[in-house]
């Protein structure tokens, strides 16, 4: 996994891509997977995926990371 970065001045992300694997660090239910397929991007720090057993969601980048 690719965990997203912190400067002490601003916020570096790495490249996201749609129709990429993430690793969930929260689900949005207890009986989802815990990876999910970037659909597109929803806001600057939200992004649109598909998560398996639970459908579509918004999660924030912060609340997920890369596959490597």
């Amino acid at each position: 996994s690719v965990p997203l970065k912190f400067s002490k001045y601003r916020f570096i992300e790495p490249q996201i891509l749609p129709n990429s694997w993430v690793q969930l660090l929260e689900l949005p239910n207890p009986y989802s997977h815990d990876e999910a397929l970037v659909l597109c991007q929803h806001s600057a720090l939200e992004w649109l995926v598909w998560v398996p057993d639970h459908g579509e969601a918004v999660i924030s980048v912060d609340t997920f990371c890369l596959r490597s």
